[in-house]
C-alpha cells in the first residue's frame, strides 16, 4: 500500500468518524487517529515497518509551518539545488555527530548515506531545470 492509498482510505474510513465526535478543527484527535491507523496497517502487515516509521502525519505537517511554507520559501528564495545542498550538509553533520558523540557506526553510515542520496539529487538535470541554475 502506497502513503497515497492509505491516506485516501483514511480519509474516508477514519477521519468522518473523527470529525463526527470531535469536530473538524481537532486537528489532535485527526493526527491521533492517523497515528493508529498507520499502527493498525503496519501490525495487520498492509504496510511495511520501514513505511510506518518513515511516513510523515499529515495532520501534523499542516499543522506545522515549517514543513510547508518556510521550506517553500527557501525552494523560492534560493534553489531547490540549493536547499537539497544543505541537506547534504547536515546529514553530513549529523552523521559525524553521531559517530564521535554515540559511536552508532550503523546509523552514522545512513546518515551518510542520506546525505550523498541528497547531494545526488541537487546535481541532477531535472533539479538543476525547475531551479533556474
Amino acid at each position: 500500500m502506497t502513503k497515497q492509498e492509505a491516506l485516501a482510505e483514511f480519509n474516508d474510513q477514519v477521519k468522518p468518524h473523527v470529525v463526527a465526535r470531535y469536530g473538524p478543527d481537532d486537528k489532535v484527535a485527526l493526527s491521533e487517529a492517523w497515528n493508529n491507523f498507520t499502527d493498525m496497517l503496519q501490525k495487520d502487515g498492509q504496510i511495511t515497518a520501514h513505511q510506518y516509521d518513515t511516513w510523515g502525519n499529515p495532520i501534523q505537517m499542516r499543522r506545522n509551518p515549517m514543513a510547508g511554507g518556510d521550506l517553500e520559501a527557501m525552494i523560492d528564495q534560493s534553489s531547490l539545488s540549493w536547499v537539497l545542498d544543505m541537506l547534504a550538509v547536515i546529514c553530513s553533520q549529523k552523521a559525524e555527530h553521531i559517530r564521535e558523540n554515540w559511536q552508532d557506526y550503523d546509523l552514522a553510515r545512513r546518515w551518510e548515506q542520506a546525505s550523498g542520496i541528497c547531494e545526488t539529487a541537487a546535481g541532477r538535470k531535472s533539479v538543476r531545470d525547475v531551479s533556474g541554475k
